[in-house]
């Protein structure tokens, strides 16, 4: 008579790991997405937004502003030295400001945002740099230093000897 087979330790059994697998699995997906959630921010959302009641509104004041006054930008980046020119026209008699505030904001990762303040170098053009070209979708933010009125655009790359031409939207 033949001695029967001796029986393999628990861990060795091939059905407790087909139904272990999926549970183990999970578990280290649910820590990576749990952590992820407690340690990062949300950053994406960068405009002008208000809170009336439990209603959120945006203000596009300066926009219209912006449209009002007939003022329109060309922007150029150049990927090499880093400069960033804009060229600033309006329809009316508007006194261009000394200084513009030009914000790159990155469509999803707030680490490759720019904020850059530009002088100007004569009537209408101005002139700043950036440390690293600008990766991505990005939206622009151009207003003036006073924040008196403001241009939004969004831009895509490639940036390097592209001329990016900046109207402001009238909106309501």
């Amino acid at each position: 008579m033949s001695q029967p087979d001796p029986i393999a330790p628990w861990y060795k059994q091939p059905w407790l790991w087909f139904i272990l697998a999926p549970l183990i699995a999970s578990f280290m997906y649910a820590s990576v997405y749990i952590s992820a959630a407690i340690f990062t921010r949300d950053t994406l959302v960068r405009d002008n937004y208000y809170r009336h009641a439990k209603a959120y509104n945006q203000d596009n004041s300066q926009i219209r502003a912006a449209a009002d006054l007939g003022i329109m930008a060309a922007l150029k980046i150049d990927d090499v030295t880093g400069d960033v020119s804009i060229e600033l026209t309006s329809n009316n008699d508007y006194v261009k400001p000394e200084n513009l505030s030009l914000e790159l904001v990155h469509a999803t990762l707030a680490d490759r945002d720019f904020s850059i303040n530009l002088r100007r170098v004569r009537d209408g053009f101005y002139l700043g740099n950036i440390d690293s070209k600008p990766l991505g979708k990005q939206y622009v933010i151009l207003q003036s230093e006073d924040a008196s009125w403001q241009i939004r655009q969004t831009i895509f790359p490639p940036y390097d000897q592209t001329q990016f031409d900046l109207i402001p939207h009238k909106t309501n």
